[in-house]
């Protein structure tokens, strides 16, 4: 895993009991509630979305330089037998 995704990892993960802690402060005690529940797992669907959406735009990224890498060959080939 690259350190990136490593952070994300660990602050998704770590992002419950930072809220625990401080309903703690806040409040003196956890109340557990439906709607932390429910938000827990928006958070938690939002930065998957947005994982897999980095991983597309990314992939994409590649493709594109790998197809400006395989154009500009030809052209390379085409003036080395030029010159020849």
């Amino acid at each position: 895993m690259t350190r990136k995704k490593m952070l994300l990892f660990t602050l998704v993960i770590s992002m419950g009991t930072v809220w625990r802690l401080l309903e703690l402060l806040e409040y003196g005690e956890i109340e557990v509630r439906q709607v932390d529940t429910y938000m827990y797992f928006y958070m938690l669907a939002t930065c998957f979305v947005a994982f897999l959406v980095g991983k597309e735009s990314a992939t994409i990224k590649a493709a594109k330089e790998q197809k400006m890498l395989q154009g500009s060959m030809p052209e390379q080939q085409n003036q080395t037998t030029k010159k020849q």
